[in-house]
């Protein structure tokens, strides 16, 4: 029997694709319920579970921008999802074999991430009022800074923590 290779584009869907199904794997080992949506209408999964004091099921839903080199993007179509996270992940390789520990994870939520804006002057940039997003690729230095503080390691976080405060 013969056995064929399947190669994908790689491209942006497929960075994030292969991003975001071996996120969800780290998801899973944390005891954290995930759901992927048919249609992406401004999520990209949502991740659940029920609290441990409350016993409430709490639902939050993740945004996932992925970027070859470092693309920092925000959109203001997603500012109404309630609860919404972005998860940025830089330096994902261009070959379908990406070694995870050279990525970079940061996590915000829609709350933090106005105040970045806010803090940048962002909200006065022409391609977002006009357009509704901003993206730059490379980040500037000075954005670089700003989000610094909020770098993960998906290997090493407590997720529950980061995404329920749990």
């Amino acid at each position: 029997m013969k056995i064929h290779r399947i190669y994908l584009p790689f491209n942006g869907q497929t960075h994030e694709l292969l991003i975001r199904n071996w996120l969800i794997s780290k998801l899973v080992l944390a005891n954290i319920e995930i759901s992927v949506p048919v249609i992406d209408n401004g999520i990209d999964f949502i991740v659940y579970k029920t609290m441990k004091i409350t016993g409430v099921r709490k639902f939050v839903p993740i945004q996932l921008k992925s970027s070859e080199t470092k693309g920092f993007q925000i959109h203001t179509k997603y500012n109404n999802i309630k609860e919404l996270h972005y998860i940025y992940v830089f330096n994902v390789t261009g070959n379908i074999y990406f070694s995870p520990n050279k990525l970079q994870f940061y996590v915000f939520d829609m709350q933090t991430l106005l105040k970045i804006i806010e803090s940048l002057s962002l909200q006065e940039k022409e391609s977002l009022k006009k357009k509704g997003y901003y993206y730059r690729n490379p980040v500037p230095k000075k954005i670089l800074k700003i989000i610094e503080p909020f770098i993960i390691s998906a290997e090493h976080t407590d997720w529950n923590k980061l995404l329920f405060n749990d």
